[in-house]
Order: C-alpha cells, then sequence, then structure tokens
C-alpha cells in the first residue's frame, strides 16, 4: 500500500469513527477507535480544534517533531506558531476551516525540540454527528530522506547542465583577450550557480622578471554583493611564495585539487589568513590546470561566509569543470599560435613580391608536416610520413632521423627517405665521420648552406659531401634531458643562399623541435615499458623465490635474498633482522651490508621505551633522523656518525616475532616509497619465514588442519594483482601516448599499488604447496572434493574423467593437482565459463591431463594472456620435463594439454 493510500485510508478511518461515536465524544480529545487508530497509524496525527489548538497528538507525531511527550505538543498553535506561519502551515489550515476541503502540502521545518525535517502534511475538517465542523486533523510524515536523495539528484543535474553550459560558452573562438575574458566569466558563472559559491575564478601562474613566480586573476564570477578581485591591479601580479603557502602551492603543481578552511590552510602565514578572513574568506576549493604537461595555474571556488566541505562527487565534477576550462585554453593559444603565424604570413605577403610565394607555400606545407607528428599515430610512420614531407617539399637529397647511443657509438634506429631515382647515402665513414660525431658532441645545429664555400679544397668532408651531390646540409642533434639521443639531417642537392635560407632553416628548426619532441615522447614510453616490465619481472621472481623457498637450507637463507632487495629498493646501506626471545630481548638472525668498522649490528639488544611504546601502539613503521638514532640501539657506532634509520615491525602470524633495521649514511630521510617498498617485502618476508617455520614444523607436528584452512583462504589475490598491474599499465602508457599526465600519474600510482599488493599477498601461494585433499585421498578424490566445494556451489557443470589404473608418485601427482588448479582457477576467474572438464589418461610413455571449458577464450599468440597462471603452470611441466599446449580462440573455450613423460618408476 503506498504512502498516499495509507493517508487517505486513514482520514476516512478517523472521519467514519467520529461519525459513529459522536454521541460519546463532547470534546476534542480522541477516543474509542479515533484514538486506536491514531496509535495503531504510521504517519503522524494531530487533532486541531477550531481555535487552531491542537487538543492530541499520537507518538508517531511525538516523534517527527523531536518533542520530549505529548503533553509538549499541546501547546502548539497553528495560527500563532511562528514556523508553521512561515512555511505556510497555518495559511493551509485557514483554507480547510473556511472551504471544508483538504489539503496538502511539502514543507521543511524546524520544530521548537531542534528537530530539523521535511514534511508532508494532509490537513483535512473534522465534522461531529451532526455535520458540524469541529475542527482538522493534520496527518505528517516525514519525507526528509526522499527530500534530501531529491535535492542530491538535482544538485547533481545542476553540476551536469552548468557543465554542459560552460562546454558550450567555451567552443567559442576568442578574437582578443577581453573577448576570451567574457566567455571565461561566463563559463564561471555557470559553474559557480551549480557548485553554489560565492566566487569562481581562473587564476594563471607566470614569471615576473622581478617577483619571479608569481600569479594574476584573469577571469573571475561573483555572487550578487560579493566584491570582484580582478579591478584590483594588484591582483594582476601576486608573488606565490608571498600570498601561498607552501604546502598549496605544491599540491598544484603536482595535480591534486586542494581545499578546506582559510583559517587552517594560511595557519603558517597569519598576516595573509587574517586579510582574507576580513574580506571574508571563509573557506576554498582550488583545482589545477595543466597545459602542455606544465601546471598553467587553476580554478578556485570561494565561500565567503561557512566554512564547505565538499563531498568527493562535487570535486570530481568540478575538477571536470577544470579540465574543460583547461582545455579551452589549450585550444585559445593554438589557435592563438596559429593566428599569429596567419599574421606574420599574411603580413609578409603584403610586404612581399609575388617572388617569394613559393617561400609562403614552402612554410605551409611544412606546417602540415608538423601538425602529422602531432596527431596521434604510430610513430614510425609519423616519422617516415614527416621525412617525406620535408624531403619533397625540398628537393632534397635525403632526410634522416637516427636514434644514437652515443656512449656505445651504437645506432638504436634510423629512418630514411630518399628520391626513387637518388641512391641512398650512408652517411659520412672514417675521418668525415669523426667530424660529424664531434660537431654533434657539441650539442648545436650543423647548418652547411654552401659544401663548396664552407670547407676547404681537399678536405675530407667536402669532398665526401660533394661525390653524393650534396651542396648543402642541415643536422640537428635531438637532446632528451641533456642526453644527445638521435640525429636528424637534411641533404639538399642545391646551395641554401639568399633569403631562401633563413626561410628554410627557421623552418627546419621548428620541425627539428616537434621531432624532439615526438622522440622524447617515445622514450618516455619505452622507458615506461621497461619499468613495468621490470616490475612484473621483479615480482615474478619473488613468486619464484616464494615457491622454490623450500629449498633453503636455514632461515639465514630464506632471509638473505630478500634483504637484497630491500638494499636496492631503499638504498639502505647496512640491514639487519632480530627475532624477539621469550627474555625480552632481540636476537639478530640475519644481516646485510657493512660500512666499514665504525658501524656494526650488536648480536642482541633491549628495546627502549620509545620503541616499545611504537611497536604497541603504531602499525607503520618507525623512521628515525640522525637525532632520534639513539633508539635504534643494536647499531653499535664507535664514531658517531650522521645517518637515519628505519625500524619495520614483521610478525609472522603465531611463529616468529622480530624486527628489521635499515641504516643509510646522511640525513636524506626515506621516501615514501621506499617506505612503502620496504614495507611490503618485509611482510613477504614475514609470510617466506612464516611457511619455512611451518614447514620446519610439519616435520614433526601435524598441522593438516591449520594448513587447510589457510590455504581456502589464500592464492588468487596475486594472480589478480598481476593483472591488475598489466592493465593499469596498458591505461598508463594510453595516457603517454595521449598526453593526459592526470590520468598518467593515476595509472602509474595504480601500478604501484597493485605491484605492492602482489607481494603483500604472495602468502595466499605459500599455503598451497602441498595439497591438504591430495594428500589425504589423492588425485582423482582431491579434484572431485575442489569441484564439489568451488565450481558445484557456483552452478557450474562439470565432468571428471581419472584413469583408474594410474599410478603417480606424490611429486607427480602434486604438480597435476597444481596445474589443473590453476586452470581451473582461470576458467573461473577469465573465462565465465558454465562447463569445464578434467580428463586424465596415459597415452603411450606419458600421462596427458587435459582441462577443457566453454569460456569466452582468448588469443594464446597474444603476449597478455590471462595472467600469470599459463606462466606458472608452463613452469610446473616444464620442471616436470613436459610441456604445455593450449587450444582458444576467442568466444570458443580453451584446452590446456599437459604432456609428462613418465618412466616405469612413476
Amino acid at each position: 500500500m503506498g504512502r498516499e493510500e495509507r493517508v487517505t485510508q486513514s482520514s476516512s478511518q478517523i472521519r467514519n469513527s467520529e461519525a459513529a461515536s459522536a454521541s460519546e465524544q463532547t470534546s476534542f480529545d480522541p477516543s474509542g477507535d479515533l484514538r486506536t487508530l491514531m496509535a495503531q497509524a504510521s504517519v503522524g496525527i494531530l487533532v486541531v480544534d477550531l481555535d487552531g489548538r491542537v487538543s492530541a497528538a499520537n507518538e508517531e507525531a511525538v516523534r517527527i517533531f523531536g518533542a520530549p511527550n505529548q503533553e509538549a505538543l499541546l501547546d502548539i498553535n497553528v495560527f500563532t506558531q511562528p514556523k508553521l506561519i512561515e512555511k505556510g502551515v497555518s495559511a493551509m489550515f485557514r483554507y480547510v476551516m473556511e472551504s471544508g476541503e483538504s489539503f496538502e502540502i511539502e514543507t521543511p521545518y524546524r520544530s521548537d525540540w531542534g528537530k530539523e525535517a521535511y514534511f508532508r502534511t494532509t490537513i483535512s475538517p473534522r465534522f461531529d454527528a451532526a455535520g458540524q465542523q469541529v475542527g482538522a486533523l493534520m496527518m505528517l510524515e516525514d519525507i526528509s530522506d526522499r527530500k534530501q536523495v531529491q535535492q542530491q539528484l538535482m544538485q547533481q543535474l545542476r553540476y551536469e547542465r552548468s557543465l554542459a553550459q560552460a562546454a558550450r560558452i567555451l567552443l567559442q573562438s576568442p578574437e582578443d583577450d577581453a573577448r576570451q575574458r567574457k566567455i571565461l566569466d561566463e563559463a564561471l558563472e555557470q559553474l559557480r550557480e551549480a557548485a553554489e559559491v560565492d566566487r569562481a575564478f581562473v587564476l594563471r601562474f607566470f614569471t615576473d622578471p622581478e617577483l619571479g613566480e608569481c600569479m594574476g586573476l584573469i577571469a573571475e564570477a561573483c555572487a550578487p554583493g560579493v566584491y570582484p578581485h580582478i579591478a584590483n591591479p594588484q591582483n594582476q601580479r601576486l608573488p606565490v611564495k608571498m600570498v601561498l603557502p607552501e604546502v598549496i602551492s605544491e599540491s598544484l603543481k603536482q595535480g591534486q585539487a586542494i581545499g578546506g578552511a582559510v583559517k587552517e590552510m594560511w595557519h603558517d602565514l597569519p598576516d595573509i589568513r587574517d586579510r582574507l578572513l576580513a574580506q571574508p574568506l571563509m573557506s576554498f576549493e582550488w583545482i589545477p590546470i595543466f597545459l602542455d604537461d606544465q601546471c598553467w595555474g587553476f580554478v578556485g571556488f570561494d565561500d565567503m561566509e561557512h566554512v564547505r566541505e565538499w563531498r568527493e562527487q562535487e570535486v570530481m565534477l568540478l575538477q571536470t569543470g577544470a579540465d574543460i576550462i583547461g582545455s579551452a585554453l589549450q585550444r585559445w593559444e593554438t589557435l592563438g599560435t596559429l593566428r599569429l603565424e596567419r599574421d606574420m604570413l599574411e603580413k609578409r605577403v603584403q610586404e612581399r613580391t609575388t617572388l617569394l610565394e613559393r617561400r609562403l607555400q614552402l612554410e605551409r606545407v611544412l606546417a602540415t608536416a608538423a601538425s602529422r607528428l602531432i596527431t596521434p599515430a604510430d610513430f614510425g610512420t609519423a616519422i617516415q610520413q614527416s621525412l617525406q614531407d620535408i624531403g619533397e617539399v625540398l628537393g632534397a637529397i635525403q632526410v634522416l632521423l637516427v636514434r644514437i647511443d652515443m656512449e656505445k657509438r651504437q645506432i638504436l634506429e634510423s629512418y630514411r627517405w630518399h628520391p626513387p631515382d637518388v641512391e641512398a647515402w650512408p652517411f659520412a665513414s672514417g675521418a668525415a665521420a669523426d667530424w660529424f660525431r664531434k660537431q654533434v658532441a657539441t650539442r648545436k645545429p650543423l647548418y652547411i648552406t654552401d659544401t663548396t664555400a664552407s670547407f676547404e679544397e681537399g678536405s675530407v668532408v667536402r669532398e665526401d659531401l660533394l661525390l653524393h651531390n650534396i651542396e648543402a646540409m642541415i643536422m640537428y642533434p635531438l637532446e632528451v634531458e641533456g642526453e644527445i639521443v638521435g640525429i636528424f639531417n637534411v641533404s639538399l642537392k642545391t646551395p641554401l643562399i639568399g633569403p631562401d635560407a633563413r626561410d628554410i632553416i627557421g623552418m627546419l628548426d621548428i620541425k627539428a623541435n616537434l621531432l624532439n619532441g615526438l622522440i622524447q615522447r617515445q622514450i618516455l614510453i619505452e622507458q615506461r615499458d621497461r619499468q613495468i616490465l621490470e616490475q612484473t619481472r621483479a615480482l615474478s621472481a619473488l613468486l619464484d623465490a616464494a615457491m622454490l623457498g623450500s629449498e633453503a637450507r636455514g632461515l639465514k637463507d630464506v632471509i638473505r635474498p630478500i634483504l637484497t632487495h630491500i638494499e636496492e629498493l631503499s638504498r639502505s646501506q647496512m640491514l639487519a633482522v632480530y627475532e624477539l626471545k621469550p627474555d625480552g630481548q632481540y636476537e639478530k638472525i640475519a644481516e646485510h651490508g657493512a660500512l666499514g668498522n665504525d658501524l656494526s649490528w650488536a648480536s642482541a639488544f633491549t628495546p627502549d621505551k620509545q620503541l616499545t611504546d611504537w611497536l604497541t601502539t603504531h602499525n607503520e613503521p618507525m623512521l628515525l633522523n640522525p637525532d632520534g638514532l639513539a633508539t635504534m640501539a643494536a647499531l653499535s657506532q664507535s664514531v658517531q656518525q650522521s645517518g637515519v634509520g628505519m625500524i619495520v615491525d614483521i610478525r609472522a602470524w603465531q611463529h616468529f616475532d622480530g624486527l628489521l633495521l635499515c641504516y643509510r649514511s646522511g640525513r636524506e630521510q626515506y621516501s615514501p616509497n621506499q617506505v612503502a617498498m620496504t614495507t611490503a617485502l618485509a611482510d613477504y618476508m614475514s609470510t617466506i619465514i612464516e611457511n619455512y617455520l611451518l614447514r620446519e614444523l610439519a616435520e614433526s607436528t601435524v598441522i593438516i588442519e591449520e594448513r587447510s584452512r589457510l590455504a581456502r583462504d589464500l592464492h588468487d589475490s596475486v594472480s589478480q594483482s598481476l593483472y591488475g598491474v598489466m592493465l593499469f599499465a596498458r591505461a598508463g602508457r594510453d595516457a603517454l601516448e595521449s598526453g593526459d599526465q592526470a590520468a598518467l600519474a593515476v595509472d602509474l600510482t595504480r601500478v604501484e599499488e597493485n605491484a605492492l599488493r602482489a607481494m603483500k599477498e604472495m602468502r595466499l601461494l605459500l599455503f598451497q604447496l602441498q595439497p591438504v585433499a591430495l594428500d589425504q585421498v589423492g588425485l582423482a578424490a582431491a579434484l572431485a572434493q575442489r569441484f564439489e566445494q568451488v565450481e558445484g556451489r557456483l552452478g557450474i557443470e562439470t565432468a571428471l574423467a581419472i584413469d583408474p589404473d594410474i599410478s603417480l608418485s606424490p611429486q607427480l601427482g602434486e604438480t597435476l593437482y597444481r596445474l589443473a588448479s590453476e586452470a581451473l582457477n582461470n576458467a573461473l576467474k577469465h573465462a565465465d565459463a558454465s562447463r569445464v572438464a578434467v580428463q586424465l589418461a596415459r597415452e603411450d610413455d606419458a600421462i596427458v591431463l587435459a582441462i577443457s571449458d566453454n569460456g569466452r577464450g582468448f588469443d594464446p599468440q597474444q603476449t597478455a594472456g590471462p595472467g600469470m597462471g599459463l606462466t606458472n603452470m608452463r613452469f610446473r611441466a616444464e620442471k616436470m620435463g613436459g610441456r604445455l599446449e593450449i587450444t582458444s580462440s576467442p568466444a570458443q573455450g580453451t584446452t590446456i594439454r599437459c604432456r609428462i613423460p613418465v618412466t616405469s618408476e612413476d
């Protein structure tokens, strides 16, 4: 039954009950059926007499108003209650009393007892048995939650409409700065009204010759009554360090939105803080704008009267608005540049004669070639097409772009264009090559405008060039981060003389800069790919180490490889692992690295109170600066030496409690990334230690039940996290290629987060090294149990066919079980299969395990498959001397066959 139906029914029942018992009721107090109905009603009910006085109320009304009791409500008079008069309820009550008709109204209300709510109020007249009106009934329903949702949806709609309107406004192309400011003001007004703030503005960073880094207001939208700041010339040149706290400026430059209360954010600049509060300015939310990977400025939203807490969704929408403005500014700058170039060309055409038309055409053609480089495309295709454009328009003999390794004197990559009827010039060799190499080392462009005039007769360089009909040559070294990474070379068959030489060289300078930027982008992509590959390989190596950890002879052998990784990632110089003993002392069990005779690790130490308190109250590493290094009591220093330390708690569940101590000289603290990676590896170390101790304990104690319980909770997260690394790495590559630095920062952060998560979750693999079900009942029963507990509960159809005559050694049985489990896990997580089947049979001198599913399938030739599962499966199969075959295609399911040779002993 809906709310309206309940209200209508309640009103009808109350009226009928009153009519039936009118002879028994001599006052307005409810009795009989009315009283019962009021007690059972799901809405608040007030009985009001003709004078507007509340004569009775039910408990729901007491709850809705927030009154202490029913008697408190009896003091309300709807004709005199200020809040009811203000919200229109009193007027509606008069209407009902005069017309005899019911009325419904929705109003906000704040009761005398502090209750704030939104009511739906239905007012109906009351009649006695003789049909005389004796008052009215007010039925109230608290609809605050629904109103709040509606308000949030309306706010969302306002934001979206304002963003759309702002985007439409910003699509205009301003012809000058004044028009640009007007467009920005209009767009800001849309955002300001949607965000319901007092002021919105755009502010730009720039460098002033006298004041250094400054910022200036370029557009502003203010609410009525708010003083505009853009009219003040001082706001066009504000020194950043004098007016902005460092945390704000640095956050903006790093691409982070920042906001909060002025009183808190300007705490370190009290003069500026007090000036802002006096304006008044109570809180703000500022979002950076990036152009060409640089922080151009920011969009600001200010609240003058109150401190506002922005919801995450609101900040995201404002970020979208800032991105729209940034895109418009970028487009306007590009249009301005193009417009400026156009104006310059037109002026040159007007000033020069028609003899310069060829040069104008040359500039336009080269501009077209440059635009091809800006357009996202395959790197090799973009370069090759660009070289062809230059060569054809200049009538060149050859245009060459070479990527080089100066240190190794190697050519890494080369792109060449030459006319079909001209033989490619292999570039200089011998003494001529040495001369060109020295020119490249100067890092300056080489302009040979006339080969004959530039070199003496008999010069090896001159002879080499003229031998290939090269009368002029322009060569540019290409640099990335201060290192020469390539050469751009244009060889011409005619000298560059007269005005043409200046024009052509000028355009080639621009072209070289564009090519330099394109190569820089490609190198960044390659570097990111290498970093991702190295991280993936490192994680894979750690996984292998985890699976092969059982081969370690002692706990030191387990710990030392991990200390090597920690030393490299954290740049620590000395590390040690201590174990907590029953007497409260920490005893050293492993160490790595050394710094001469002045520093050493004690064989044991007793922790001081500071360290003990930290370990009991904190769940993070303890970082020690040089002044607090005394807390690291295990570090013995015969000579006081400056350094920093880090202490990480290592607790391996039940069987090990210890500390990882790291030290390095100098005063540079460990970075957040180094702390995070060290913590992750320490967590990984605790997992390895626990596994080692459990394995040792298993040789003398039955721990099958504990191991089985932990095995059920661990495994798939590692491979899933690694898969996430690859996904976000691809997204990061796409973002880098498209120039979206904000998205790239987010994706790279997620790559790191997933990598760290993978190392922490490696424990999920360590406890499946010996399947419990396999130990107890054999391979067939273990797989059947797996089907019953996993696939069966998920509604997946299963089929299991194992030759009962096959006898398996424990090692081979375990390998087959793990191969089948990995394949089934892939089908479960990646294939979306509804049917899986496992078959084990003997074929000649081999055991063949086949796992198939009817899932979505994939292309086995692609390097990015379902995850690390297939790699692990191949590793296991090859370790047993077998091979793995994968048959799959999109939408056709997957079949994995593992063939392992066996002997009679197996």
